[in-house]
């Protein structure tokens, strides 16, 4: 039975949790507005003092979803990882949601610049990359959907699309029930975050005058 810390941060509400097996032996929460860079250390601290440092693995919510949080989180899982010599994997935050989801579901959320991302999950796996839908082919889609519809963000959708939010708990849970092989392929690739756009890169000002 594996011992998990799963970690959390793709929302403006951080999540870590730790599970044994399917057992969940601590959980807490945290905002900080979708940065979580100075707030995350106490939640993280009793999480470890919570199991005495005694972990088999750590598992981190990969988005999509806040872009700075998510990659906070990713950072605060691999220094943990490194500090106590354990595997790290990620996990889309999109397929740990705290609803009753036992089946497959979609998930929708604010990709901002007009846009709204959907991700559809299929036994606690994205069945394919998140896309984005404009307002025009967003009440379309949804309408030939026939799975139940969430969302983890607070902006207001079509009726229909209920609120919940990502389960550090499940995610925990999720990681500590990996069959071997499972796991063996997912510590072999390094967490990245799910972005739902390439880069936006502007190009430099002129540079002024030279320095002597």
């Amino acid at each position: 039975m594996s011992t998990v810390l799963a970690i959390d941060t793709s929302t403006a509400t951080g999540r870590i949790a730790i599970a044994a097996g399917e057992t969940v032996i601590f959980a807490r929460e945290f905002t900080s507005e979708r940065s979580h860079n100075s707030q995350i250390f106490s939640p993280l601290e009793s999480a470890l003092t919570a199991c005495n440092r005694t972990l088999d693995l750590v598992a981190v919510g990969t988005g999509p979803g806040s872009y700075t949080g998510v990659r906070i989180g990713i950072a605060t899982g691999i220094g943990i990882a490194m500090a106590l010599d354990l595997p790290v994997i990620g996990i889309p935050s999109a397929c740990a949601a705290a609803a009753d989801t036992s089946g497959s579901y979609t998930l929708i959320g604010d990709a901002r610049r007009g846009a709204t991302f959907i991700a559809e999950v299929q036994g606690h796996q994205l069945a394919a990359e998140p896309g984005l839908l404009g307002d025009d082919q967003l009440r379309p889609r949804l309408a030939d959907c026939d799975c139940p519809l969430f969302t983890y963000d607070e902006t207001q959708f079509p009726e229909g699309v209920v609120s919940t939010h990502p389960s550090a708990s499940k995610l925990a849970v999720l990681a500590a029930c990996l069959d071997a092989a499972e796991l063996g392929r997912l510590a072999g690739i390094a967490p990245q975050p799910i972005y739902l756009r390439d880069p936006f890169v502007t190009q430099p000002k002129k540079p002024g005058k030279a320095v002597p």
